[in-house]
């Protein structure tokens, strides 16, 4: 500890030692590269005072560089595009080497060997960019402006291509919603979703709830917009911070010398189309996507401009299948007896379609319905980039994206209306204050509005539960929930001010950089909870008696509106060390912190104990642990062979996450006294507000006042060898990671357990422990996660028109929490923890634990007719294998007695049952096997209705693989000079392949009981698809 304690001090003092010798960037997001290299004569010896120029052919920006007296020289934060490098020094053959590409964060080195000059003259080499890397040891791959334009991409979505990355896995069980956000959920090398960065031109652009940010129909569009982008998934440089998980830098295009852009149409046509595995009929479907770029010079080789327009137009129509009562269960006839339905919930089971599909058994059948889904989306970007001078350049460029999507949540005529607008803005200016001293200042302003609300025109009004708003929700375990989303109307409102500024020094072996990195957050958000009520039955026969099992209900009155603010500084230095010429060190440390979240008009309070009999209100709303991260990251880079061809490259580093709206939203949006929410146990029909509640307590949630620090440690070692042909690299690799300290959500207000023989029960009936509250959902700390994954890679660089790449993982995620919210990220995920109060029995595979993941892409150029009517053929494919993601099996309600309905119960595993074994093979109707479970048995020497918890193992059950071809044929047509026409013609999986969802039949995941003790009928039953069967799309595509 003494040692720890000593070895934080020198941080923070090399902390305030870079801080007063350079202003830096904490985010320091590249978005640039770097050429360097050194120079010699022909017996090997360095030339100092060489003169190199830099020039950019795109733009014609130029930039002077001199040699150091070892013959090393560094031209760094160069905009991207081609460059030519020329070696000058009198008395010596002047040098030109040509055809450098630089790409995001690529550092391309390049040396000279210059010869004795007999005669003035000029030798020109073509160069050719490096297989390997040889100088850095973050793990990163770059997805290029050809890949993005060449590859299919369903919905014209950029963000797939990440998913081509080794150690990068994708959720398809994930949760799309204004509470999450409703981009795709990547995790990178064990990370959770909102733990990874974005940025756009290096502006922080992560949406309000710290998720790709996606359209409303969860796309990330643009494809004519970007020009490359780079994914860091380990080990990051001190440069990086507020991310624990990847990075993905993306690069906007920008105009040249030339003028160049596009003209499209995308269009789909559910005539084309197959029918899904649980289509009836094929639904109608219609989308088209077009949309324009163009760019070029307004003053050559000083003033550029590019603009890009892309919109869609979309009708889809979704199979949506639901668990209803079958006709029989509606006149009380049930299989095992016949009950008197209730008068008084004659409305309420008019409010449940009748069924017209198989019947389940139990009192449910299936109901079949085909919901259109309307959307459209305008996206735009414009740019302009100076060049002042050879020693100073600057861009401005601004980005907008509004969308919106009726979305099917639970019956046609409960649809949520969503809508999401993004508008990006970033200025930056670049200035060479001498060859070896750069600085590079950016403003950027993030503003993303989701936004959610429920169906205007509601049909059900005159039985709703609040008179004047609209109909609620009724939960019935066994059926499909139905009403409104409980969570809705929501808007959540973020804009984010960022000021960054850059520092690159360079001097002999070593090359610095620091920087700091401010940025102002302001949320303004409204997030309804229950305040139309949710009605809640334990089974099919309690909802037919009217015995209701508990209402929720936020009264009128509540406030659900919030303002708050919050800033977040950073500061780092990094230093890339040539030990020797074949070894590279990469030292950093980042100090990054934020401050205590401040609510505009004080509506702030929080339940700082469970002990305590009120909720503190007023700041703070948590103690500030954040001011003493303290961020190490060291890795190397070895030129094994000395010739650039095989390379070791190894690192570790902490990366802190830090506490930021999406972790305590919840709390901030639903605490006591701003909102007054109950829970009322087994009300009676019909629902009368006026007289709920009176006696009672409120529900809250708190988080933890006492907040620590969340860090994720990561670590790498890597292997990268160029093979002997064809312009190929094979990579292996290992990437580990520790989480500590993570966020999750639970109910802390249960009984205290009594035990007998070691093991906790609950009588029926026991006291929470806090009497003056009802269910306190609060946000926890404590958890903890741990990743382990083997990478291997192989990629294939393009010649004679052929390129492909490989990514494996085999990964290991393991957690005991998995989102910071409720079951909100993950479908698959359940509801709360197990037991707040023993955080382990939760550990398992994570949500997002894919065992196996694979990908292939390629593209090919057709041989044959080149430059001739009959040819400019393409093939270009997309392959994708993933073995399932884990689910657990739950008992929705309170089976364990501990008096709460949020935390899910767990039935008993039957000794030597495998679920995962289903006699005659799974099917989508019996994915699991229900009998492998029982109910939560009790002792009988503990008399009463007492509750237990169940052995079954989070995570325990393994859903469905997913497999999938896409495939685009292209054929491009010369038209006139510096002109193509492209017609495409892409296909979506291929071969039609039903790729099955997990099987839930609860809102609150895959439940096997009710709280009745009753099996049901559907355990195990898949309802739903994770893709769409084949679908087909044509385009033209005009290039000039």
């Amino acid at each position: 500890m003494n040692a720890l304690r000593h070895a934080l001090r020198l941080g923070r003092l090399l902390v305030v030692l870079a801080v007063s010798l350079l202003p830096l960037i904490a985010n320091g997001q590249v978005i640039t590269g770097t050429i360097f290299g050194t120079v010699t004569d022909t017996s090997g010896a360095a030339l100092p005072g060489v003169t190199i120029t830099v020039k950019n052919n795109d733009t014609g920006q130029t930039r002077t560089v001199l040699t150091e007296p070892a013959g090393t020289y560094r031209a760094a934060a160069l905009s991207l595009g081609e460059y030519e490098v020329r070696a000058e020094l009198e008395g010596f053959q002047s040098t030109l080497r040509k055809g450098i590409t630089l790409t995001v964060g690529r550092e391309a080195q390049v040396n000279f060997k210059l010869a004795l000059a007999r005669v003035s003259e000029t030798v020109v080499v073509q160069a050719e960019a490096p297989l390997v890397n040889t100088t850095e040891s973050t793990i990163s791959h770059l997805v290029d402006e050809r890949k993005i334009r060449e590859l299919p991409l369903n919905g014209r979505d950029f963000s797939q291509l990440i998913l081509l990355q080794p150690g990068v896995t994708m959720s398809r069980n994930s949760n799309n919603s204004a509470n999450v956000g409703r981009g795709i959920k990547i995790s990178v090398a064990g990370a959770r979703p909102n733990q990874n960065l974005f940025t756009l031109d290096g502006t922080d652009y992560n949406d309000a709830l710290n998720n790709a940010p996606a359209s409303a129909q969860g796309l990330m569009t643009g494809v004519e917009t970007i020009k490359e982008f780079q994914v860091l998934t380990n080990t990051m440089s001190a440069e990086y911070g507020r991310a624990s998980g990847g990075v993905f830098n993306v690069v906007t295009k920008s105009g040249t010398n030339d003028i160049h852009g596009s003209a499209f149409e995308f269009h789909r046509n559910d005539r084309y189309d197959a029918k899904n595995y649980f289509d009836q009929q094929k639904p109608d479907f219609k989308r088209n996507q077009f949309g324009a770029s163009l760019g070029g010079p307004i003053v050559r080789d000083r003033l550029f401009f590019f603009g890009s327009f892309e919109a869609l137009r979309e009708d889809k129509g979704i199979t949506s299948v639901s668990t209803v009562l079958d006709d029989n269960a509606r006149q009380g006839i049930l299989p095992s007896k016949t009950v008197k339905v209730n008068p008084l919930v004659l409305p309420y089971i008019g409010l449940f379609p009748r069924s017209n599909g198989r019947v389940l058994g139990g009192g449910a059948a299936e109901y079949i319905s085909i919901f259109q889904r309307a959307s459209y989306q305008n996206f735009a970007m414009g740019r302009f980039d100076q060049n002042f001078s050879e020693h100073d350049s600057a861009f401005v460029r601004y980005l907008y994206d509004n969308s919106h999507m009726d979305e099917l949540v639970l019956f046609p005529e409960f649809p949520n209306l969503v809508q999401n607008e993004k508008q990006v803005l970033t200025a930056e200016e670049r200035h060479v204050f001498s060859p070896a001293v750069l600085n590079e200042a950016r403003f950027g302003v993030n503003r993303s509005n989701p936004r959610e609300d429920i169906n205007p025109i509601d049909p059900h009004r005159e039985i709703a539960f609040v008179p004047g708003l609209p109909f609620g929700q009724i939960q019935v375990t066994g059926l499909t929930e139905i009403g409104t989303d409980r969570n809705n109307p929501r808007n959540f409102s973020q804009n984010l001010y960022q000021l960054t500024d850059n520092v690159f020094w360079g001097t002999g072996r070593h090359h610095l950089k620091s920087g700091i990195n401010l940025e102002h957050f302001r949320y303004d958000g409204f997030s309804d909870s229950r305040s139309r009520g949710r009605l809640r039955f334990a089974t099919i026969e309690t909802f037919l008696t009217g015995t209701t099992r508990d209402f929720e209900l936020a009264k009128p009155g509540s406030d659900f509106e919030r303002h708050y603010r919050q800033n977040l500084v950073g500061t780092y230095i990094q230093d890339d060390f040539q030990f020797r010429p074949r070894l590279t060190f990469n030292l950093g440390l980042r100090w990054e912190f934020v401050t205590t979240p401040k609510e505009r008009d004080g509506k702030v309070s929080n339940l700082r104990s469970i002990n305590d009999s009120a909720v503190t209100v007023g700041d703070p709303l948590f103690k500030n642990p954040t001011h003493r991260n303290l961020a190490p990251r060291l890795g190397f880079a070895w030129d094994v062979t000395g010739d650039g061809r095989m390379a070791v490259r190894g690192g570790t580093g902490v990366f802190y996450e830090q506490p930021l709206f999406y972790l305590y939203r919840s709390p901030i949006f639903r605490s006591v006294p701003f909102v007054d929410r109950g829970l009322t146990s087994k009300p009676a029909l019909p629902i009368d507000i006026g007289k709920l509640g009176s006696g009672g307590v409120p529900d809250t949630e708190p988080m933890p006042y006492n907040l620590k620090s969340t860090y994720t440690i990561q670590y790498n070692l890597n292997v990268q060898r160029e093979l002997p042909f064809f312009g190929t690299v094979a990579s292996i690799g290992y990437m580990g990671s520790r989480g500590h300290n993570l966020f999750g959500q639970g109910d802390i207000n249960t009984a205290i357990p009594q035990t007998l023989n070691g093991k906790d029960y609950w009588p029926t009936g026991s006291p929470r422990r806090n009497p003056n509250f009802g269910t306190v959902r609060s946000v926890l700390q404590g958890f903890h996660s741990r990743y382990n994954g083997l990478t291997l890679g192989l990629e294939k660089r393009r010649s004679n028109g052929f390129q492909a790449q490989l990514a494996y993982t085999y990964g290991k995620s393991m957690d005991n929490r998995s989102g910071a919210g409720g079951r909100l990220e993950f479908r698959n995920g359940q509801s709360r923890t197990f037991d707040p109060y023993n955080l382990d029995l939760d550990w398992g595979r994570s949500d997002y634990d894919v065992r196996h993941n694979l990908t292939v892409n390629a593209s090919y150029e057709l041989p044959f007719g080149k430059n001739k009517i009959y040819g400019g053929w393409q093939i270009n494919m997309i392959g994708t294998y993933a073995s399932g993601v884990p689910f657990s099996p739950i008992i929705p309600g309170d089976p364990d007695r501990d008096g709460s309905t949020e935390n899910p119960g767990r039935p008993n595993l039957v000794p030597g049952c495998n679920p995962n074994i289903v006699p005659g093979g799974r099917t989508p109707d019996h994915w699991f096997n229900p009998l492998c479970y029982s109910w939560n048995p009790v002792d009988a020497r503990l008399g009463g209705d007492a509750g237990t918890r169940g052995n079954a193992k989070r995570n325990s059950l393994e859903g469905p693989a997913f497999s999938t071809v896409d495939l685009a044929l292209v054929k491009t047509t010369p038209l006139t000079a510096g002109v193509q026409m492209q017609l495409r013609f892409e296909v979506f999986n291929l071969f039609n392949r039903a790729n099955f969802d997990i099987p839930i039949n609860d809102p609150d995941g895959s439940a096997v009981f009710d709280d009745k003790g009753n099996r049901l009928s559907d355990a195990g039953k898949i309802y739903t698809l994770v893709t769409d069967g084949r679908e087909m799309q044509f385009a033209i595509r005009v290039i000039y």
